[in-house]
């Protein structure tokens, strides 16, 4: 062979290699391309399904969630609104960008969201009324077994208020008293709030009220208990008694009053009616 073929030969054989070299090459990226796409589908497919179960959890959720659950069952609820928050904000991060660009992952984050806020504001606003609830019917509880009480404690300050030597005693009852006057003037205030916020509670509401003001009543007059002798309370029964008697002698004799102003303007309508009749004149 000569050299100058020699010389083609190897040329056409080094371009034959680059050939088959350049086709590998590019067989490999279109590899590597193929398997880009297929792991993008795969991971968005992943997600889709990931989001489903995000909204097939806060479903379940919120279907759990009624008005005759225990406070422990409320409790769970929460527990596993706070689990299903934890993943959300672990995964949403790392999503974020690929669900803006895709609608349908788009939709679905907006209804998990929804379903998830639902969820919470119902659990929230049950909640708030168990609680109320329970902080009512103590108050009311507390507030009205004190009427009792009171009429115990008004019967021992009146009791110790008669003998001097007991006015240690007495002083002690008050200072108790006023302990327990600060604990159910602390009730009712509770129990005013709960009745303030839910008109369901009015008529309850006023009972409690009308208790409190007895005691509050009863309070005052256990404070102003203090040791008299006898004749001083004689003395003060005795003008509470007259100033009785004058104030109904006050009360009779402006009813009498009354009376008579009355019965004299029915005399005078009488006296005018009879001498309209005495001179009327026949007409001719």
């Amino acid at each position: 062979m000569s050299k100058r073929y020699f010389t083609h030969f190897v040329l056409l054989l080094s371009f034959t290699f680059m050939c088959i070299g350049a086709a590998a090459q590019g067989s490999a990226e279109f590899s590597k391309s193929l398997d880009s796409i297929y792991a993008a589908q795969n991971a968005a497919a992943q997600m889709k399904i990931k989001l489903l179960q995000f909204n097939s959890d806060a479903e379940d959720i919120s279907n759990e969630i009624n008005e005759k659950a225990t406070a422990e069952q409320l409790q769970q609820i929460q527990t596993k609104l706070n689990f299903l928050d934890n993943k959300w904000n672990t995964c949403y991060p790392i999503w974020q960008a690929d669900i803006a660009q895709n609608d349908e992952m788009l939709e679905l984050t907006t209804k998990y969201l929804q379903t998830r806020q639902a969820a919470g504001d119902a659990l929230a606003k049950i909640t708030e009324q168990q609680q109320n609830k329970q902080n009512f019917d103590s108050a009311e509880k507390f507030v009205l077994s004190q009427d009792s009480v009171y009429k115990d404690l008004n019967e021992q300050a009146e009791a110790l208020s008669f003998v001097q030597k007991l006015a240690p005693q007495l002083e002690t009852l008050k200072a108790k008293e006023q302990l327990l006057f600060a604990d159910v003037e602390k009730n009712y205030e509770q129990a005013k709030a709960v009745a303030a916020a839910d008109t369901t509670y009015s008529k309850r509401m006023q009972v409690v009220e009308d208790t409190f003001v007895e005691i509050k009543k009863s309070s005052a007059e256990i404070q102003a208990a203090a040791y008299k002798p006898l004749i001083q309370r004689v003395k003060d029964y005795l003008l509470g008694f007259a100033a009785v008697a004058v104030l109904l002698m006050f009360i009779n004799m402006v009813q009498t009053k009354i009376k008579a102003a009355k019965q004299a303007r029915e005399n005078a309508k009488k006296m005018k009616k009879m001498f309209n009749k005495d001179h009327q004149y026949p007409t001719i």
